[in-house]
């Protein structure tokens, strides 16, 4: 079967440069003409920032290999495969199934003793490593193992009834970490399908209620570690936040307690890191923000996507921190380090996660009153589909529309007032703040007159202090993104907008 060729040219350039040159090693090590056509064609891969056939068969029109290019592509990519093989391992996975790879071929050759050994070595690493999927598997061959002797030693019926209740103990376990497994992948779904933003609340209070959550597991650290991710996410959808963070809390120190399921379970440590810095960051639980901090700088990533996740988690909690505390040239020192982190990064990077750090290097340049490059970046948010982070999309809008009318750009605030209230008008799912923006936004085309201009921001503030006496967090979501209070404060006193967020946020 042919290897699709976007697929081959996607496969080359995930590699990191450790594997490229461990490829070329191990190809090299192959020998043979054939071996040195793939590095040929691997190097010329490597190149093409799109892939180009025409221009390989050009390249190699003389080669007789191009003559049978999708034969070559194919053994290409299965060579890259295997190589990535020998190069990670050093993974619990790879070690495992090896060695079940390595029982099957001592069983053939009827060394059953060796495989004995090895089998019992390998369900140690299994339970030392809570890979619990992996120990039916054992078992049912230590019951083949035992029915084999049956016919050259004598047999053993305690031994027999022992391996019956240890694989009939970790169907049952592995049962129950599959049904965790099942509420955990539905709850990631619907949270990833903007179409289901609304079914998603409905998801998460059913999972808070669920039964087989009410009670924390014992039967492995995976269920645990789902247990606890379920709950925190949807009392986090559900906006109770406090909830949110004691899952969180009690995941960290489950890692925390045993240093090995870091690397065991790294993408749900590193994730877990980064939810916690995020959550305690939108809390202003700053003790706590610092120690997750602290973690993170010294956790250990696995992979690319693990270390550009948590390096997001971190920019995210930096920035806002920033903000109210740096100095100038700390705050712009860091954005120079993210700016350079998205430019080297940005294909990698979630696009949501994109929207979010773009964003917060609006906002910073918004209070540093450096209105064009506050306009690049919200430009880079508003580029994506603005059904991916609805809140974030809207409130680039009105960023926007505020920077405009910082920058006295008075014959584009009408039309800019128009586009941002027709977006709002036809959302889905507006907030009760959007809707005051809304009309607020709608009047305003009309307050020319500066006396008019500060009575209505005078109203729209005193209906903001109102939603907020509410207490409905889920309604304030807008809020959380800017500081809407400070800017509206600013232009009535007539000072700087940083120097009123900061003294407002540096009083509580």
């Amino acid at each position: 079967m042919n290897v699709p060729d976007e697929n081959i040219h996607t496969l080359i350039h995930a590699l990191t440069k450790s594997e490229k040159r461990y490829f070329k090693l191990f190809v090299k090590n192959i020998g043979g003409k054939a071996q040195t056509n793939y590095i040929k064609l691997f190097d010329a891969i490597v190149a093409q920032s799109e892939y180009n056939e025409a221009k390989i068969k050009k390249k190699f029109d003389k080669e007789k290999f191009v003559k049978q290019l999708s034969v070559t592509k194919h053994y290409l990519f299965k060579l890259i495969l295997k190589s990535l093989l020998n190069f990670h391992n050093d993974h619990i996975e790879t070690e495992i199934y090896d060695g079940l790879k390595q029982v099957r071929i001592l069983y053939d050759k009827q060394l059953f003793d060796i495989a004995l050994h090895q089998l019992e070595r390998l369900q140690k690493l299994a339970l030392d490593n809570d890979k619990i999927v992996v120990l039916p598997i054992i078992a049912e061959w230590l019951l083949s193992l035992q029915n084999t002797h049956f016919a050259y030693q004598k047999y053993d019926l305690q031994q027999f009834d022992n391996l019956v209740r240890f694989g009939e103990d970790y169907i049952a376990t592995f049962r129950a970490q599959y049904q965790y497994l099942v509420i955990w992948s539905r709850l990631c779904f619907y949270s990833r399908k903007v179409t289901y933003s609304r079914k998603i609340r409905t998801i998460a209070a059913a999972n808070i209620e669920n039964p087989l959550l009410q009670e924390l597991p014992q039967e492995s650290f995976r269920s645990q570690i789902l247990f606890h991710s379920i709950l925190a996410i949807s009392h986090q959808i559900c906006a109770q936040y406090k909830e949110s963070l004691k899952h969180i809390v009690a995941l960290l120190k489950l890692f925390e307690d045993n240093p090995n399921l870091q690397m065991v379970y790294n993408r749900e440590y590193t994730t877990t890191l980064g939810n916690g810095i995020v959550l305690t960051n939108r809390m202003q639980e700053w003790d706590l923000l610092d120690k997750i901090l602290e973690q993170a700088q010294q956790a250990k990533t696995s992979t690319r996507m693990s270390y550009i996740t948590l390096q997001i988690c971190i920019y995210n909690a930096a920035l806002p921190r920033l903000e109210i505390y740096g100095t100038v040239e700390a705050i712009e020192n860091k954005v120079k380090e993210v700016d350079s982190f998205l430019h080297e990064e940005w294909e990698a990077i979630p696009p949501a996660a994109q929207m979010t750090l773009c964003f917060f290097i609006a906002r910073i340049w918004f209070a540093l009153e450096k209105y064009d490059r506050v306009i690049i970046y919200l430009e880079k948010v508003l580029a994506h589909n603005k059904k991916l982070l609805p809140t974030v999309h809207s409130s680039a809008k009105i960023l926007l529309l505020l920077t405009h009318n910082e920058q006295g750009e008075h014959l584009m605030l009408p039309y800019a007032v128009r586009s941002t209230y027709r977006y709002l008008k036809h959302k889905e799912g507006l907030f009760e703040f959007e809707k005051i923006m809304l009309n607020f936004l709608k009047k305003s085309i009309d307050l020319v007159n500066e006396v008019k201009f500060d009575k209505g921001l005078k109203q729209l503030q005193e209906k903001i202090f109102a939603l907020m006496e509410e207490g409905d967090s889920a309604q304030l979501e807008p809020l959380l993104f800017f500081d809407y209070i400070s800017w509206i404060d600013s232009k009535l006193t007539n000072r700087s907008f940083m120097e009123v967020m900061r003294e407002r946020h540096q009083d509580k």
